[in-house]
């Protein structure tokens, strides 16, 4: 046939396979979850860690099983054009 092609074509996905959290929990807990911590005016005044607010128990952890960056992927095409 005139004018028809055959083709190829791939895709490599994650390369290097670097593996990372793409979303992760930053929960933090302030003076209304946890009274022990010091209240603070936000306009006149800078906020402290571990003072005026701290971090939650699963803060910087992955949400859930897709939190993380899919692995090395290959997906390969072959077709035929008319």
């Amino acid at each position: 046939m005139a004018g028809s092609q055959i083709f190829v074509r791939a895709v490599v996905n994650n390369v290097f396979n670097n593996l990372r959290v793409d979303s992760f929990n930053t929960t933090i807990i302030g003076r209304t979850g946890d009274t022990t911590l010091a209240a603070f005016n936000p306009f006149t005044s800078m906020p402290v860690e571990g003072v005026n607010w701290k971090k939650g128990p699963s803060f910087g952890q992955p949400v859930s099983p897709s939190s993380y960056q899919a692995p090395r992927e290959f997906n390969f095409s072959v077709g035929f054009r008319f």
